[in-house]
């Protein structure tokens, strides 16, 4: 946050020496030294995030009923993102209520920075799109960034969502309208603090480090497309849609504002724990996120963690493409300890590794062999973007050589 301060403030001052516009960095300025400093000692782990309500954002409804007035859809901002994002629709007091802008605020902008994931280690980078920072040369492998598949910009949406002001449908029997899932991105940048390792009888070590300060990233970019917004009044459209000939604002008033293409992001601080197996290679990436949604399920049921407060992604390391490393973490900003407290000892290692194959086991879906996935062991909404590719047969296969099934006999 500092840091940013401090870039921006150099561009501004570059502006002025030049006798440019900056009114617009002004703005982005006071967007960061407005936010209050709760939010700041939570995400950075000083004071328990699970206390106060940070990172919550809202999806206001304007249209003029008694039941809208009374409605309350607040949502933590990785989830928003997802579940608010425009021409996304929400079932509320028995209607559909169709998220259509991104809220503006007059007085601040919104923080847009440029982000590129490596196409060889699938590092996550990203710069605040207003200073001179450029993002060339991947931290982690060295690769060029400049031709990378993934990358664009994206703002955080922090002021929130307002609701079409149209008449809202009842529901029926259709599903309600979501745009694109998301999926989180590890930054790489993370305080390491404890490192734990289990040999087993084949040679393969397990790895595991906890770390605090891990950076991670939520993008929605609406399959590759992204969002239209309007810079005046935040009408807001997924990109593969057509651009109205006119457009009004939230109040119905029309709009002349230009439109920007950007997807919604999210970036936040949390507790990590990155797990490798040393000595087993496999270049089959289903099978990886196969492991870590079983491993995911496993510390929720041995360690008594909801599920949803512990998320997970693939980290690839350098130099090592078919042997990443998986990132396990809280997903409450600022960490509350749950993955920390997966490497007291070997003892919880063992435990996780126990639950995960019992609960793969013990699933029926894809018959005997169980070349599948369902709900009941490795699926979920979080990984929507995957769940094609998930297999608890692999993640059997894999314990098994482990000598993890002999112990649950």
């Amino acid at each position: 946050m500092v840091e940013d301060i401090r870039e921006l403030e150099k561009v501004k001052k570059e502006l002025l020496e030049r006798g440019g516009y900056v009114d617009q960095i002004t703005r982005l300025i006071s967007t960061i030294k407005k936010r209050p400093i709760i939010d700041f000692l939570s995400s950075h782990n000083i004071i328990p995030k699970y206390g106060f309500p940070i990172d919550v954002v809202e999806l206001q409804v304007l249209y003029p009923s008694d039941s809208a007035r009374k409605l309350e859809l607040q949502r933590d901002l990785k989830i928003a993102i997802s579940e608010y994002a425009p021409g996304s629709q929400v079932v509320a007091a028995g209607n559909i209520w169709e998220s259509q802008y991104v809220k503006r605020n007059p007085k601040q902008n919104w923080l847009r920075y440029r982000y590129v994931i490596c196409d060889i280690c699938h590092r996550y980078h990203s710069t605040l799109a207003d200073t001179n920072k450029e993002i060339t040369q991947c931290e982690a492998c060295s690769a060029d960034l400049q031709h990378c598949k993934n990358k664009g910009e994206f703002i955080i949406p922090e002021f929130g969502f307002v609701c079409s002001n149209s008449k809202p449908k009842t529901v029926g029997e259709k599903r309600p309208r979501k745009t694109y899932s998301t999926r989180p991105y590890f930054s790489g940048e993370c305080i390491p603090e404890v490192t734990i390792e289990k040999t087993f009888h084949n040679g393969i070590i397990l790895k595991a480090e906890a770390a605090s300060h891990g950076k991670l990233a939520v993008i929605n970019d609406a399959g590759r497309s992204g969002f239209r917004i309007c810079k005046t009044c935040g009408y807001s459209i997924p990109g593969r849609n057509k651009l109205p000939n006119s457009h009004k604002n939230a109040f119905d008033r029309t709009c002349t504002g230009t439109f920007m293409r950007v997807a919604l992001g999210h970036q936040y601080l949390t507790d990590i724990l990155k797990i490798e197996f040393e000595g087993y290679s496999n270049p089959n990436e289903d099978f990886w996120f196969s492991l870590l949604y079983a491993l995911l399920e496993g510390m929720s049921a041995a360690m008594g963690i909801n599920r949803d407060d512990i998320e997970g992604c693939i980290y690839p390391m350098k130099e090592k493409h078919n042997e990443p490393a998986l990132i396990l973490f809280d997903t409450i900003p600022g960490g509350a300890g749950h993955v920390r407290r997966a490497i007291k000892d070997e003892d919880y290692l063992s435990m996780i590794l126990q639950a995960a194959y019992n609960k793969m086991s013990k699933c029926t879906c894809g018959s005997e062999e169980g070349h599948s996935s369902c709900y009941g062991c490795l699926r979920n909404y979080t990984n929507q973007f995957c769940h094609e590719r998930l297999d608890r047969s692999l993640v059997m296969k894999f314990l098994e050589t482990l000598g993890v099934a002999e112990q649950s006999k």
